[in-house]
């Protein structure tokens, strides 16, 4: 009926903003979330310079950092907090677009036989530093580290919101 109305000049009402206020995770998505999330770390671990599509994420990427803020205010212990604070520093290794075969800094290593010659070494080690870093991953790299620099401030947030919370708390 909108189009009618606008047809006949009626006044329209102005729509309403959306709200710029993320809803605060529930315990419930906290517990789906953040454990499917240290799954998809631990499959992935040890394959440091890597990005990965974001896509792999549970949730999506604003969400999960968000759930990940959150958690890290509420949790107890202090080990927690801080894995939780790396594991939101690891969510820059997934960007958009990346697709489904991660992109890695360091081109495939070449094998070596065993024994291994001093030539065959040798030939390896000019084979990797011929590419210093894949072109591939040079494109995304300035995003991985500008979500770095944004995930460490969200993280050194997180950390002093939650010691401001346990000293009032504790009376100090």
């Amino acid at each position: 009926m909108s189009w009618l109305k606008r047809l006949l000049g009626a006044p329209q009402t102005p729509t309403q903003p959306a709200s710029t206020t993320p809803e605060l995770p529930t315990a419930e998505e906290m517990n789906f979330v953040i454990p499917a999330f240290g799954q998809l770390m631990e499959r992935n671990a040890g394959q440091l310079g890597t990005v990965f599509d974001e896509a792999m994420l549970p949730k999506s990427k604003a969400r999960l950092e968000f759930v990940l803020f959150c958690a890290i205010g509420v949790v107890e212990s202090e080990d927690e907090a801080q894995q939780l604070a790396a594991g939101l520093l690891h969510i820059a290794d997934y960007q958009p677009n990346v697709g489904t075969v991660p992109v890695t800094q360091l081109p495939a290593l070449p094998t070596l036989g065993s024994p291994s010659s001093p030539e065959a070494i040798r030939a390896a080690a000019e084979a990797v530093s011929a590419h210093a870093v894949t072109s591939r991953y040079s494109a995304f790299e300035m995003r991985v580290q500008q979500d770095l620099e944004r995930l460490n401030g969200m993280a050194d947030k997180a950390l002093a919101a939650r010691a401001a919370r346990l000293k009032h708390r504790s009376g100090r």
